[in-house]
């Protein structure tokens, strides 16, 4: 289910599109037929992994088009948990292409604080703790925690609400009075005999 022709050693932007657009016009995928499916997903994302060696940019612009385009196949593929897999390893890719290309870190946050806000499926997750395990500057940190806190007081489930304002919490940027000091350790408590 690969789609043919984009998949050479130095993939086009415009040949990646294409694949992403083809491999995602499904009818539906049965349950043995979602690895080799799987299987194609992954193979447009490493091809964007090697767009990004020369065109970090425009390979950042295709993580984020994957990204938006996937949710309209989640109902047409009867899966356990390879798509939010592959939907994490996507939502990392995007990081990752983000910074390495210096894209302001808002631009690859507000797509993945939506799609986790509108996920009905559980796809995406893991989002909140690969956007707390980022590696964004302060700035960027303190943006995206103002941006998270803006969407948990949109009209949404409560859950979604409360996994955003964590989100906004982990992504805040600790005072300077606090960065320097080593982690509060609780104290341990043991059983008196009595």
């Amino acid at each position: 289910m690969i789609p043919q022709g984009w998949a050479s050693e130095r993939p086009t932007g415009t040949a990646l599109r294409r694949a992403i657009e083809q491999h995602l016009t499904v009818k539906f995928i049965e349950w043995n037929e979602v690895d080799a499916y799987v299987t194609g997903l992954e193979a447009i994302l490493g091809g964007i992994r090697v767009l990004a060696r020369q065109k970090p940019t425009a390979a950042h612009q295709l993580a984020l088009h994957f990204l938006r385009r996937i949710p309209t196949i989640f109902e047409s593929v009867h899966d356990e948990t390879e798509l939010a897999d592959f939907c994490d390893e996507l939502s990392e890719a995007a990081i990752e292409l983000g910074l390495k290309a210096k894209i302001p870190a808002l631009r690859t946050v507000e797509v993945l604080l939506r799609l986790y806000a509108e996920d009905d499926y559980g796809r995406f997750g893991q989002v909140p703790d690969l956007l707390a395990a980022s590696r964004f500057s302060s700035g960027d940190r303190a943006q995206c925690a103002q941006l998270a806190d803006r969407l948990a007081a949109e009209p949404g489930t409560e859950v979604t609400r409360r996994g955003l304002l964590q989100v906004a919490q982990a992504l805040r940027p600790l005072p300077a009075s606090r960065r320097s000091r080593k982690p509060i350790k609780p104290p341990i408590r043991t059983l008196s005999a009595k």
